[in-house]
């Protein structure tokens, strides 16, 4: 009986002493951590390239239709708009392939206003023009294309990339 009871006692401490399957455990313990933030930095990384395509694109199509001649009447304004609108969705005037998955023209918002222009002490203004000063404001909301991680913490569908961009009138290139 106190043979058995020793063979029993050093069995038990020999497999205390091995330590094999003790980096399954490991592994097995820490693998859905890993993947959570290695797969939250890929998310977190395609949202602000996402939202960086949006900002370029509404920067681009503010400089580009600042630059644009005035225009004579409502019809050569809607074209203006619409090159506005292509330039920032696609970065060509014509249009083309969209810089973002989902984003259309109809996303775009493009506002035309004056900034007052006052003389300052010393007998300057603010902008170099006499009077009030014409500025274009094209602006973006876009629905982002999560790639899939948020929409499965249930986040998804309530992000939305917005961008703005004001730009003083040129009226010539």
């Amino acid at each position: 009986m106190m043979w058995a009871r020793m063979t029993s006692l050093r069995t038990w401490r020999r497999r205390a002493a091995d330590e094999s399957g003790a980096a399954l455990m490991e592994l097995s313990a820490m693998l859905p951590v890993v993947l959570l933030i290695g797969v939250g930095v890929i998310e977190l990384s395609n949202l602000f390239f996402n939202y960086q395509l949006v900002q370029n694109g509404v920067r681009d199509a503010a400089r580009y239709g600042a630059s644009l001649p005035f225009a004579k009447d409502s019809t050569e304004l809607a074209i203006q708009n619409g090159w506005i609108r292509n330039i920032a969705v696609t970065g060509q005037p014509t249009g083309g392939t969209s810089r973002l998955q989902g984003w259309t023209t109809a996303q775009v918002t493009i506002t035309r206003g004056t900034v007052a222009n006052p003389l300052l002490t010393g007998g300057l203004r603010s902008y170099r023009a006499d009077g009030d000063v014409q500025v274009l404001t094209v602006s973006a909301r876009v629905p982002y294309p999560s790639l899939g991680f948020l929409g499965f913490l249930g986040a998804s569908s309530a992000l939305t990339l917005t961008a703005s961009q004001q730009e003083r009138v040129l009226g010539s290139r």
